[in-house]
């Protein structure tokens, strides 16, 4: 009676046991499936953060392009004007030395001459 009893309280303690592990495999993969829907959703959080985030860089994007594209403009109306003075400058600067040159050389030939 007592080895009945005894291997009663073996059997059940299996069963225990065994109930022990479904529960405790049934948790892990709760755990595992919820660890992957976190991922799922953190990533699909991460993509629409980038395209909130690129959608609010794009009208900022457009504003300092046209900002760069005026500077450019400005920038090259400044240096045409630059080069126009400067060729006026070379060329009075031509000029004058061609002055000098020339008279001297007319100052050489009336000295020359006397």
């Amino acid at each position: 009676m007592k080895e009945d009893i005894i291997e009663i309280l073996k059997d059940r303690e299996k069963e225990m046991e065994a109930l022990i592990q479904r529960a405790k495999d049934k948790g892990n993969k709760t755990r595992e499936e919820a660890v992957q829907r976190a991922r799922e959703i953190r990533s699909t959080k991460a993509r629409e953060v980038q395209q909130e985030i690129a959608s609010m860089r794009k009208p900022e994007t457009e504003r300092i392009e046209k900002e760069v594209q005026g500077i450019k403009k400005e920038a090259e109306k400044s240096v045409a004007e630059i080069r126009k003075k400067a060729v006026e400058r070379k060329s009075k600067a031509v000029d004058f030395v061609a002055g000098l040159v020339l008279g001297g050389l007319l100052k050489y030939k009336e000295k020359k001459k006397t």
